[in-house]
């Protein structure tokens, strides 16, 4: 995939489908201009998912460099989510927006037991498959999906310092 310029590829991309449309209009029954169309659509639809796929990947890489530091960048970050999540008043304190929570899946209290319970290899494993491939990588520089293809050689390991985290928090 080729990244560089890909705004201005796409912009370049999108008047050239705007200009094949207005011939299109003006000729309908024009097959080498719908013939043209369908190809620059589809080009500008990948340019377009290579694109998104280009500015999540940056922002992953501006998340590892500032996000999980004592940063502005960090403390920034935690402000807009919670005044999303939770609103706040004209103190600038946090309160609960009631009207959010509700719209909320409600714990039942036999799922809140479960929560107090040991953790198996198999609750650690169904998690990590839980997660999506191309969540932002952990502290380790390394995503779920690096986890999941290489199971077999790090498995064991998270086992143990999953297991060793909830031994430790007891």
């Amino acid at each position: 995939m080729e990244f560089s310029n890909i705004s201005q590829r796409v912009e370049m991309l999108r008047s050239h489908v705007h200009e094949v449309q207005k011939k299109v209009q003006v000729d309908p029954c024009n097959a080498e201009l719908l013939y043209e169309e369908c190809a620059f659509v589809i080009a500008y639809k990948e340019l377009l998912l290579q694109e998104r796929d280009f500015f999540c990947q940056k922002s992953r890489v501006m998340w590892m460099r500032e996000g999980d530091d004592n940063t502005s960048f960090f403390h920034n970050s935690i402000r807009i989510r919670n005044a999303y999540l939770f609103g706040t008043n004209n103190h600038g304190r946090s309160h609960l927006l009631p009207d959010i929570v509700s719209r909320g899946p409600i714990l039942l209290e036999e799922d809140a037991g479960q929560l107090c319970g040991e953790v198996t290899d198999a609750n650690i494993y169904h998690a990590l498959y839980d997660i999506n491939n191309n969540k932002a990588p952990g502290v380790d520089g390394f995503n779920a999906f690096f986890f999941k293809s290489n199971w077999q050689l790090v498995g064991p390991a998270v086992l143990e310092a999953v297991h060793s985290f909830f031994a430790l928090a007891k």
